[in-house]
Parts: C-alpha cells; structure tokens; sequence
C-alpha cells in the first residue's frame, strides 16, 4: 500500500445555555458550554512530497480554510488544530496490535465496530472507519454482538 495521509481539521463544539425571560436563547448574555469534538476532513490523499511541500505553516492554513458552520448565538465552532492521519501498512499494523493487546479488543471491534480503535488510537471517526476496514472486522449484526465485561 502506497503510503498518503489526510489532513484533518478539529474542532471545539459550543452550546449557549443562556435562556432569557421569555424562554429564548439570550445571545446578549451568553453562557456557552463546551459539547464535544469535530472533526472535520479536509484533504485526501495527500503525498509526503505534498506534505513536506506545504510545511506546517501551509498545513495549518488549509485545515482553518475549512467552511464551518457560523455562529447563530445558540452554537459556535472554535479551531483547535489539525492533524495527519497516516494510511499506510504500518499504521493498519498498529490499528491490529491495539486490538490485539487490549483483553477484549476484538470483542469490542466486532460489538461497536470503528469506535474501539477511534478512542484506542484517538484518532477521528472517518480513519477510525478506515482502519477497520482495512484490519477486516465487521461489527456484527446487533443480535450476534458479545457483551463485553465492563
């Protein structure tokens, strides 16, 4: 397998929890509050001569071109970083060995699918789905799933 990466951009999720007399959202007095994480692809397939030719600086530039949706005063997006995720043997490798060396990393491969590796690996949903594929494990059908001890 020829080795490319994604770039990948992340975001930070806000809500505002502000409520005003009436029942709305008060966007004048906002109270937001973190919600979790985006991650959003930004470029396929990238070489590592395309990589080396954007440098950080170009990276960093590409990933907060990305179009988000804008504030409306109930949410807002905030760019925390990006990152590379690698798709070649090696990392399909490493997707195999977290499996492996985790006592009940197949069950949990074959009960919850791509969501194991996405929080083994912290890596985003999209390659978490990739590397599955790539290991060979489909989740199973939901009445067929293991239960996994806690």
């Amino acid at each position: 397998m020829k080795t490319t990466f994604n770039l990948v951009a992340y975001y930070q999720y806000y809500e505002n929890y502000a409520v005003d007399e009436e029942g709305y959202i008060d966007t004048a007095n906002p109270y937001w509050k973190a919600k979790g994480g985006e991650d959003v692809l930004v470029k396929e397939g990238l070489s590592p001569n395309e990589v080396i030719e954007l440098g950080t600086k170009g990276l960093a530039e590409l990933a907060q071109s990305v179009n988000v949706p804008e504030s409306n005063g109930g949410a807002e997006y905030e760019y925390l970083d990006y990152g590379l995720e690698e798709l070649s043997d090696s990392a399909v490798a490493k997707a195999r060995k977290a499996i492996e060396e985790d006592a009940f990393g197949e069950d949990y491969v074959k009960r919850d699918g791509y969501y194991f590796l996405k929080y083994a690996l912290n890596v985003s949903e999209q390659y978490a789905k990739w590397l599955t594929e790539q290991v060979g494990y489909d989740p199973l059908p939901w009445y067929d799933r293991p239960q996994v001890a806690a």
